[in-house]
């Protein structure tokens, strides 16, 4: 059984405080305190995501396990992170509009436009893990549904795909983030088999209807997270090379 709760990305924390930002003119300052205002907020802005990716990708793993597992203690842990991840995307569009008042240019700007695409998206990501813990709490009182093994097998690629969009952000990788693109392919075949099972259930036994719904919506969710974390791929590919790659066929070259 696949541990989602072990389960990290392999990231130094410390790497996230090296991302290029343009410096500003004249002598490098000698200290903290002497650096311009934009480059600290720049600084807290790239400190933001990483720390509401972490717990985006923390609520995705535990709403996962609270289905598999049928762990209501986890599914309560969701809901009650969905706050601080909400929280996180105000302070990271404050921090974006100081920013945007200084009149960055360049990188610095596609980094503060990136940056406010990523937030929410990860906002969202959280949101579609509170969706799967709320229904994993309502199929407590029902048989486990022979899904488990294919609804893991998306929920893996899944978490897989978030861990790579948020390294690639980080390590300023848009070759890494092309590829995680292309295997949003897989979630979206992935979510229509299990959709066309559940109907067909349904279609043979009627009294499965309110756990096949369930079901029905915690797929859409994964799929969903997929897709957000394709997002924050192209916003990391739109960033390193100016390049808008949405709705391209040439994601990966």
């Amino acid at each position: 059984m696949f541990d989602y709760l072990s389960f990290r990305p392999n990231v130094d924390l410390r790497e996230l405080t090296q991302f290029p930002v343009s410096p500003p003119p004249g002598p490098a300052p000698e200290a903290s305190e002497t650096k311009p205002l934009t480059i600290m907020e720049l600084e807290k802005l790239k400190e933001l995501i990483l720390k509401m990716a972490g717990h985006a990708d923390a609520s995705v793993k535990k709403s996962v396990s609270a289905l598999l597992h049928r762990r209501e203690d986890l599914a309560e842990q969701v809901q009650i992170s969905d706050n601080t991840i909400d929280q996180l995307e105000v302070e990271i569009d404050l921090v974006a509009h100081r920013i945007l008042a200084a009149s960055p240019e360049g990188r610095d700007l596609r980094f503060v436009t990136s940056a406010m695409k990523i937030s929410l998206d990860l906002e969202r990501v959280g949101d579609e893990a509170t969706t799967i813990a709320r229904r994993s709490q309502m199929l407590l009182d029902d048989p486990p549904m022979v899904l488990g093994t294919e609804i893991e097998s998306m929920a893996a690629t899944v978490l897989e795909m978030l861990k790579e969009a948020t390294e690639s952000f980080i390590f300023r990788d848009p070759g890494r983030a092309r590829r995680m693109i292309a295997r949003d392919k897989q979630v979206d075949a992935a979510n229509r088999r299990i959709q066309q099972y559940l109907k067909d259930q349904v279609r043979q036994s009627p009294a499965s209807l309110d756990p096949a719904i369930n079901m029905i919506f915690i797929s859409r969710s994964l799929e969903r997270i997929g897709d957000h974390a394709k997002n924050i791929g192209e916003s990391v590919v739109f960033l390193q090379e100016a390049v808008d790659i949405r709705h391209s066929s040439n994601v990966v070259h």
